[in-house]
């Protein structure tokens, strides 16, 4: 507990010196965050014992049936077996611990179900928190549940860590922590451990599924036999306002956030994720980030995002309105997948292994800075519009992948290919400049204004820098045979749809 807390409060801790017992009695709080009366499961009223040998269920459940609104049942430090669910109804509640691998609760389940449930039924559960434990179970048969919570608003979880069998919560799907809705709700400083470490489901009692929450420093490990990604949204779920940051490291596990959408009839908006690692993914096949969306997600942020090499990176389907900020993309399978359903994709500071590979249909590429390496399947930077804009909006200008291109002599640099059409501006380090007609598909230059005779259409002219369709290749090139190195500054007005 923070100082600031315990000076907010009176002295409530009264120790009872024994071998097998000490205890917290009840007492008043004026004011702090721990509620207004502290349960403690040891007192001798509940009898927790806390060997993680005796079971402590019905302690447990005698305590927070004593707890009402704005109370604290606290658990002391040890390991206390947990055969059956603890349910949590009262509003601002309190449910602490002394710290991760302090305050242990041992899982033993009989049946599918959860460890702790938050739910007040039909209706909103207030101002709660839960704080300071590990969840731990041996149990790989049944599908279990962690830490579960239903129709929640301003709840905190923080100081949590989930896992069990052979290092994971795990057996038949089992899920660490499990959201049913509604707002304003922090979860930080989780290590989860588990088949899904984290899903996201439908709010029984209202449209609102998850508003305003916030993940936080998140540690996320995927069993690998499970093949489950880290983060599941269920199809249905509408969101908005939701933010994974902090320190988030996506470990193990097929796939680190995975929403495939088919059900929902209502737009979401604003989903941001940041300082993501996904590492050690169990399935080559699945994505980092997966965005299916059945209706528009709007404001779609990514920041500061590694992908594992071994996987792939980003699907986006429905999305309007996304930016992708300093991606790393480092393997040599899809890095993006984005089509004709996406409305508008800024890309900046993001870094793609030449030899990965990038799928885009139904879009215009109206911007794109230098391209390194060369080979690479998108420069660092650029901004995709759908195709279909084109019929409302005019686009004049669009930057070549390499906008300022050194080359040795008697080399080439690729410029683009078939998809690239308009007037190529060229100046070079020399001083002279020229103006090509580019014919896309109709693999054609033209040159329309060379001052200095410097430039030609036809590859190998000797002297000269010659822009050309190669048809070996497929691509427009440049050759410097100028006798010297060039750097080349280049402007494309025209449309350049692809790499």
């Amino acid at each position: 507990m923070p100082a600031n807390e315990m000076q907010s409060t009176s002295r409530l801790l009264v120790e009872r010196d024994s071998l097998t017992d000490t205890r917290l009695l009840l007492v008043k709080v004026v004011s702090g965050s721990l509620g207004a009366v502290v349960f403690n499961v040891k007192d001798s009223t509940y009898g927790a014992v806390g060997d993680g040998v005796a079971d402590d269920t019905a302690a447990f459940i005698a305590a927070i049936a004593a707890a009402g609104p704005q109370d604290t049942v606290y658990v002391p430090a040890g390991s206390y077996k947990i055969t059956s669910e603890l349910l949590f109804s009262s509003d601002r509640f309190r449910f602490i611990g002394a710290g991760v691998n302090q305050s242990i609760l041992v899982f033993a389940p009989t049946a599918a179900g959860s460890l702790i449930r938050v739910s007040n039924g039909a209706s909103i559960n207030f101002q709660s928190k839960i704080s300071g434990f590990t969840f731990t179970s041996q149990d790989t048969t049944y599908t279990k549940v962690a830490l579960d919570i239903w129709d929640v608003s301003e709840m905190q979880i923080e100081d949590i860590s989930i896992a069990g069998a052979n290092g994971y919560w795990r057996g038949a799907s089992s899920v660490g922590l499990r959201t049913h809705g509604r707002e304003i709700t922090t979860i930080k400083n989780v290590t989860i451990y588990a088949d899904k470490p984290i899903q996201i489901s439908d709010n029984p009692n209202h449209t609102i599924d998850i508003d305003h929450f916030h993940f936080e420093d998140c540690y996320l490990a995927g069993y690998a036999s499970a093949q489950q990604p880290l983060i599941t949204i269920d199809s249905g779920v509408n969101l908005s306002d939701v933010t994974f940051d902090g320190a988030q490291a996506w470990v193990g596990g097929a796939g680190g956030l995975y929403w495939n959408d088919t059900t929902s009839t209502i737009a979401s908006y604003g989903l941001t994720i940041k300082n993501v690692r996904t590492e050690q993914t169990a399935n080559s096949s699945s994505w980092a980030i997966y965005l299916g969306r059945n209706q528009s997600l709007y404001g779609l942020r990514i920041e500061n995002l590694y992908v594992d090499p071994n996987t792939k990176g980003i699907y986006m389907r429905n999305i309007f309105s996304g930016t992708l900020d300093n991606a790393t993309f480092t393997g040599s399978g899809v890095a993006l997948d984005y089509n004709g359903t996406n409305w508008g994709l800024d890309g900046r500071g993001c870094w793609f292994l030449g030899g990965s590979t990038v799928t885009i249909s139904g879009q215009n590429l109206v911007h794109a800075g230098p391209k390194y390496p060369v080979n690479a399947p998108l420069p660092s930077s650029f901004r995709f519009h759908n195709a279909a804009l084109a019929t409302q909006t005019q686009f004049t200008s669009a930057a070549l992948s390499q906008p300022i291109l050194t080359v040795a002599n008697n080399a080439t640099a690729v410029l683009g290919t078939a998809t690239m059409t308009g007037l190529l501006l060229i100046t070079d380090s020399a001083g002279n400049s020229a103006i090509f007609s580019i014919g896309g598909a109709a693999a054609t230059t033209v040159e329309m204004s060379d001052p200095g005779n410097k430039y030609s259409v036809t590859q190998g002219t000797g002297t000269s820098t010659n822009i050309s369709w190669v048809s070996g290749t497929g691509r427009y090139t440049l050759q410097n045979n100028s006798g010297g190195a060039l750097t080349y500054s280049i402007m494309l007005l025209g449309a350049y749809e692809g790499f």
